[in-house]
């Protein structure tokens, strides 16, 4: 039976899955990387996705099609929740750019004007030490302002270790959120990654009557296998997303 044309699949079809993980490995953030690597392991677990612990897995040609299907769509979910990050990261900066600048202008109108001396007891017991009112005021503002930077730089700092965990990113989120991550792959993506598991797992030797036969895989040739269909889902996004861009800049045409 021939196929319908798909540009996505004859993209992910010109590279061999070393030069796709290969790439993916040189370009992709670490944290994505990690996302990936974590997933897997989760997966088949550390020691049998180690080609030092050799073992093999046995399941049906139709279990491995539906999981290299759900591992494509785990990938394009990746790709998704890093657009999001990076949206939020933009976003984050941009609103706190802003309220900085409220900050300083309220603060400039807000700050009275103090004049002469003052005395400062520093306990009920101890003589008051005389200080000029105007540099005392202003000290106390600069600790007030360096509690704030110290607040925020931790608050910050959290929001960064969250981020280096693209795994734990997406398990952090509403389970509403986390559909919306896949929700809206197109048809034409879906279709890609629909063919490609097909070509894989006849590639295999299995035909659509065999697909309940049992099939062995050795565990370390799985664990390269889910590694692949993870990329082909994070780059199926990603074309997926440079084509949207072009059809909203040039129209479908361009």
């Amino acid at each position: 039976q021939k196929r319908n044309p798909n540009p996505y699949r004859e993209m992910m079809e010109t590279l061999t899955p070393g030069e796709m993980v290969g790439q993916f490995m040189a370009k992709a953030a670490p944290q994505v990387q990690g996302a990936v690597k974590n997933t897997i392991v989760g997966l088949l677990g550390s020691l049998r996705a180690s080609p030092a612990f050799e073992s093999s897995i046995s399941t049906t040609h139709r279990a491995l099609a539906s999981l290299m299907f759900q591992l494509e769509m785990t990938g394009y979910m990746f790709r998704n929740a890093e657009y999001r990050q990076a949206l939020q990261r933009s976003l984050a900066a941009a609103v706190d750019a802003a309220e900085e600048d409220e900050e300083e202008a309220a603060a400039k109108q807000a700050t009275p004007i103090v004049r002469g001396r003052i005395t400062v007891s520093f306990d009920d017991e101890s003589e008051g030490v005389e200080v000029d009112a105007e540099t005392y005021v202003t000290e106390l503002s600069n600790e007030v302002e360096a509690l704030k930077q110290e607040l925020e730089s931790l608050k910050q700092e959290k929001e960064e270790t969250t981020a280096r965990d693209l795994l734990s990113y997406v398990q952090s989120m509403e389970s509403t959120e986390m559909q919306s991550l896949t929700s809206n792959v197109s048809p034409q993506v879906l279709e890609a990654m629909k063919q490609l598991v097909d070509t894989v797992i006849k590639g295999m030797g299995s035909s659509e009557d065999g697909l309940d036969d049992m099939t062995e895989v050795p565990a370390s040739t799985l664990a390269q296998l889910c590694m692949w269909q993870l990329v082909v889902g994070y780059n199926l996004r990603e074309m997926e997303a440079r084509e949207s861009m072009k059809n909203r800049l040039l129209g479908p045409e361009g």
